[in-house]
């Protein structure tokens, strides 16, 4: 009887062990085959997503421990201290230069926000909340505290119309603008070369009668009296934006920590609130820069292709010395936004990565113990002088038909169990999402506001079986299957005992 009847009739007849392994095979194979199908579809999908997203390089000092070695310090003739940098780093005078490498489109630099009072009617926040909880308009937990809590009076007559300004050199390359957070309904955006200009909210010109054109004044305020001091800053408007969300806003949300209440304004406003403060405090007198350093930064490019090629440009910029900076990848805001697609491709990874290794072990413990209970079976075959090779070769096709079987069962199915698993992990990942598409964080230790993207709702993904997959899955169980029986067969002939020869 030939290896390839022999082999049928064990299959039919032992029906019992061929249905168990067609099921670990099918169990096996259709997981793979999703698994791929899965992490294709999700990195199709961010494929074709990436390109709608802002791109661009992101440019960061790297902070040296031996920094003020390289710095020279010394009083002018006002009785300021001068501090300046002795290295070739980023300057503002270099970013038009930047800005005419081809393929850059903007530019937006990490600057210093200001909190400063303006006396605007602002979107009310906690310092509203508590001079209405001490005039007695609404009870509250905190009722007995009333007297205690009155001491925060003054600061919060004045912290309840502070207002946050953030410097740009162009408000249009905000990031907040940039992922349409934030969008220009009227005016103009600040330009690089501006001088006291801003953009302001349609909340807060509305409540104030606010137009492009008009004058906005900001003065520091005491932390703990909220009386005002100093000079005042004046800057003018230029143009009005409206903000694409709602942005959570509790009883503890500070006015200046609210979106809609700040402001967005050329550079100059970071110094003279510390030039001010340092007035008002007796501190030393820090004098303003007179080459300004750019340590964190973006550059915005038109097409992600060109990345390479105006990071090769920017790098043989020898005006700076780019040792003393990271450059990487302008990427957060599409990755926040398919955050669902990236955890189903990290997790159908995952699957792959334990069903392959899992397949081995598995299949190795069940084809140990199958053969163990062949033992006697392989005696008789090796008493009529069938060999071990063809024992081998027998096993293996038993195992080979049964596999090809439920293959071809897991290629059927894998369609719509791929659709049911990925679109099922999609939608539950999105379930955890907001509502809104964007939320407002504070940068830790600075508490610099922010405005991220949120995960996007996942839509259907396409999930194709293309016969690339097909091929990878079916070499993959067939080498596996393959090494098994080899390794639990020869296991079997060295674990027999060696038989006694009688003379």
């Amino acid at each position: 009887m030939g290896v390839w009847k022999r082999a049928c009739l064990y299959v039919t007849r032992k029906w019992v062990r061929s249905i168990l392994l067609f099921v670990v095979f099918l169990v096996m194979e259709l997981f793979l085959l999703t698994g791929l199908m899965m992490r294709e579809g999700a990195k199709k999908a961010v494929d074709d997503t990436r390109h709608t997203f802002t791109t661009g390089l992101t440019i960061d000092w790297i902070m040296m421990p031996n920094a003020y070695d390289f710095l020279d310090e010394h009083i002018n003739e006002k009785g300021e201290l001068v501090m300046k940098i002795k290295l070739p780093f980023v300057k503002k005078e270099h970013i038009k230069e930047l800005l005419a490498i081809d393929g850059v489109t903007g530019f937006y630099a990490k600057t210093q926000q200001v909190e400063a009072y303006t006396g605007l009617t602002v979107k009310p926040g906690h310092h509203a909340w508590l001079l209405d909880f001490l005039d007695g308009k609404y009870s509250e937990e905190y009722e007995g505290e009333r007297e205690s809590l009155e001491e925060f009076r003054g600061p919060s007559e004045t912290e309840a119309h502070y207002n946050r300004f953030i410097p740009v050199y162009d408000s249009e390359w905000h990031p907040a603008f940039v992922n349409g957070a934030l969008e220009l309904v009227e005016g103009r955006h600040v330009r690089l070369g501006d001088e006291g200009k801003a953009v302001i909210s349609d909340v807060v010109a509305q409540a104030n009668g606010l137009k492009p054109g008009d004058k906005v004044k900001a003065q520091n305020s005491d932390i703990f009296t909220g009386e005002l001091y100093g000079s005042i800053y004046e800057t003018e408007i230029v143009g009005i934006y409206h903000v694409n969300f709602e942005q959570e806003i509790t009883k503890w949300t500070y006015e200046d920590d609210i979106l809609a209440n700040t402001l967005f304004c050329a550079p100059g406003i970071e110094y003279w609130s510390r030039y001010e403060n340092q007035i008002y405090t007796g501190a030393d007198i820090i004098a303003e820069e007179s080459e300004y350093n750019i340590g964190s930064m973006v550059l915005f490019v038109e097409d992600p292709m060109l990345l390479d090629s105006v990071k090769e440009k920017l790098l043989a910029f020898d005006a700076v010395d780019w040792k003393y900076y990271n450059i990487g990848s302008y990427d957060k805001d599409y990755k926040d936004a398919l955050k669902p697609l990236f955890t189903v491709k990290k997790l159908s990874g995952v699957l792959i990565a334990v069903i392959t290794s899992g397949a081995l072990v598995i299949l190795f413990l069940i084809f140990t113990m199958w053969m163990r209970s062949r033992r006697y079976e392989m005696d008789i075959f090796s008493s009529v002088g069938i060999t071990k090779k063809n024992m081998l070769l027998q096993c293996m096709l038993e195992c080979f038909c049964i596999g090809l079987l439920a293959f071809l069962a897991a290629v059927l199915l894998a369609g719509p169990v791929s659709e049911m698993m990925g679109n099922g992990l999609q939608a539950y990942l999105s379930s955890k999402s907001s509502p809104d598409a964007y939320e407002v964080t504070f940068q830790q230790g600075t508490q610099a506001l922010e405005v991220d993207r949120l995960p996007a709702k996942g839509g259907h993904l396409a999930y194709e079986i293309t016969p690339g997959k097909i091929i990878a899955v079916f070499l993959v169980m067939a080498q596996t299957s393959a090494v098994s029986v080899c390794i639990a067969f020869l296991r079997m002939f060295q674990a027999r005992p060696h038989r006694q020869r009688h003379n």
